[in-house]
């Protein structure tokens, strides 16, 4: 009984009952407009509940959640072509998941003061690997840009260890940097200004250099968390980087091949913000969703095979096992450009329909609650929290192989590493 409380409170029944009620209006309303209003009702019901913590996965899991999943359909409200049209079993899908999440995660608040003794802790050799990790990802950027490629799906194509190595350099400063920051409480020192300046600098390069966006958005949303974490970011002060936000997702669209093939990219620059905006990175969740229901034969089409695929693909490294992804691309979506992801509420639909979607996101809601209840027992801790929060959002566009993976090659190592060499220059300075 103890154990169905710690699951289900107050907040969590609230919530249910509001996806049930979303899920009546669904049902009963032929209306996108209403299908939308009702997701995003359910969104700002889990923030309202939690107070607009940004920290609490009621309120960053709910928002980053449905601006993926939902920015296909808006477009498609909007009246622009989506190609794919629009069924109900896409919000229904939504709902489930938020539903699925949101109870395994439950609506208990965690106190945010760290449980930690941080100085124990020795940083004197971060320095060393943050900028190490820095120099090495811009000459790797470089490298490629001299290669000559179009884009970094060549890159992938092309299996090449310096885009490969590139990507995971900075996932490992921006880990070092997130410890540097909160080891010193985001204090405005030296240190901790040089290290947001490098690593901003850094993933902007690699960006540039080799169409990888992912790091540059990757690092912007690191360090509004963390900045939110300790107080130098105000709830007041998120209207002011709502807008900020709009404009860099739509820069680094227009700029993403610039340097690799000499002129901008302007496929959606006919349209409004608000349109080129959920064309920069949302549209294509909700579109690649879309497009597994239109094709009925999907569902349930891999079974339970492919969630151990996956997982063996995060957890071994240098395995070619099937690519949901490049099935997803080959086989369902009807454009010639090759490029456009996947989607991890049609991961659970290939996997077994709702059921299917039901268990995947069972995994991920385990995942965040297990890192939220967790990220004040020590310092480490709190950095790897918050760093998955970029790898949850993340995944929406992948599958269980973008947590496993991620969470692995990304921040594991680079904490591995650091508590190494904290352990390491401690016992220096006793042996002195």
């Amino acid at each position: 009984m103890e154990h169905l409380r710690t699951f289900i409170n107050y907040r969590t029944l609230i919530m249910l009952f509001v996806i049930a009620f979303a899920l009546l209006a669904v049902f009963f309303f032929d209306s996108v407009a209403v299908h939308l209003f009702v997701v995003w009702a359910v969104a700002f019901a889990a923030c309202w509940l939690v107070k607009f913590d940004l920290i609490h996965p009621y309120c960053w899991f709910s928002l980053t959640f449905c601006l993926y999943n939902t920015s296909y359909t808006i477009l498609y409200a909007m009246g622009y072509d989506t190609y794919a049209g629009y069924s109900y079993q896409n919000t229904v899908f939504t709902l489930i998941a938020l539903a699925v999440v949101l109870t395994v995660v439950g609506g208990e608040v965690v106190d945010d003061k760290l449980e930690d003794n941080i100085t124990l802790i020795n940083t004197k050799y971060n320095d060393l690997l943050f900028y190490l990790f820095a120099i090495l990802a811009v000459v790797f950027a470089f490298i490629l840009l001299r290669r000559g490629y179009s884009g970094k799906i060549a890159m992938k194509e092309a299996n090449d260890v310096f885009y490969s190595l590139g990507v995971h350099l900075i996932r490992w400063m921006l880990v070092i940097m997130l410890i540097q920051m909160c080891y010193n409480k985001c204090v405005e020192n030296k240190k901790v200004i040089a290290y947001v300046l490098v690593s901003l600098a850094a993933s902007v390069i690699l960006g540039l250099l080799t169409g990888e966006r992912d790091m540059f958005i990757r690092t912007i949303l690191v360090l509004l968390f963390v900045l939110f974490y300790f107080g130098k970011i105000k709830k007041k002060h998120l209207f002011i980087f709502v807008p900020i936000g709009v404009v860099i997702m739509i820069l680094s669209v227009n700029f993403k091949y610039y340097f690799l093939r000499g002129e901008m990219n302007t496929n959606h620059m006919e349209g409004n913000f608000l349109y080129q905006f959920l064309m920069s990175d949302f549209r294509a969740t909700g579109r690649n969703t879309q497009f597994l229901i239109n094709n009925d034969w999907t569902k349930g089409y891999y079974g339970i095979k492919i969630l151990f695929n996956e997982m063996v693909r995060g957890l071994v490294p240098f395995v070619n096992t099937f690519n949901p992804s490049t099935w997803y691309n080959n086989e369902v979506y009807p454009g010639t450009f090759k490029g456009q992801a996947f989607t991890y509420v049609g991961f659970g639909y290939v996997i077994g329909g709702v059921l299917g979607i039901v268990l995947v996101f069972i995994l991920l809601g385990a995942f965040i609650r297990y890192t939220y209840r967790h990220h004040t027992k020590s310092l480490y801790s709190l950095v790897f929290y918050l760093y998955s929060i970029s790898i949850v959002a993340g995944c929406y566009r992948g599958t269980i192989n973008t947590i496993i993976g991620t969470s692995l090659k990304g921040a594991l190592i680079a904490i591995l590493m650091s508590i190494f060499l904290s352990r390491f220059a401690n016992k220096k300075r006793f042996v002195k």
